[in-house]
């Protein structure tokens, strides 16, 4: 999701973040992935106009899925397969859950990593990476109102 997109070529959106003072990361757990910044609240109009569009136009080439890929293998070899620990938590948490999203790694398995290619990342993105399975959290010194108002205002002018 850091890669770009047609409005916004990769690294801007980091870029303009790192200008204004904002903070910016990612994780992913069982359930969720997790996008979020931290911002003063009068850049929050632009954080969520960036997040728009990267929920509904992310850029994906060969060239910065495979490197992705690549990222992610070497993840996988230094937090699992080089610590045997990992390993067995990997296998106690596949016996536990037969037949269960649980008993997957987050990170998935090595033999399934290698062979994820373009067309796998555009699959996901279009399936899970929509609007309408996202949620919305804002903190801090904001109101609730002013959030819905800026929601609203983007839904409208894109037609979503």
């Amino acid at each position: 999701m850091f890669k770009g997109t047609a409005n916004n070529p990769s690294g801007k959106f980091s870029q303009i973040l790192a200008t204004v003072g904002g903070q910016e990361n990612a994780f992913t757990a069982s359930d969720y992935t997790g996008y979020f910044q931290r911002v003063v609240r009068e850049h929050l109009p632009l954080l969520m106009e960036f997040e728009a569009d990267r929920m509904t136009g992310l850029v994906l080439t060969d060239a910065n899925v495979l490197s992705e890929r690549d990222v992610v293998l070497e993840e996988y070899n230094t937090r699992v397969a080089n610590s045997p620990d990992a390993r067995l938590g990997e296998q106690v948490a596949a016996a536990l859950y037969l037949n269960h999203p649980y008993g997957r790694p987050v990170i998935g398995w090595r033999h399934e990593i290698e062979q994820l290619d373009r067309a796998d990342a555009l699959a996901f993105y279009r399936g899970f990476y929509r609007p309408d399975n996202a949620v919305l959290v804002v903190a801090g010194d904001v109101t609730a109102e002013a959030v819905r108002a800026l929601a609203a205002a983007k839904s409208s002018s894109d037609g979503k």
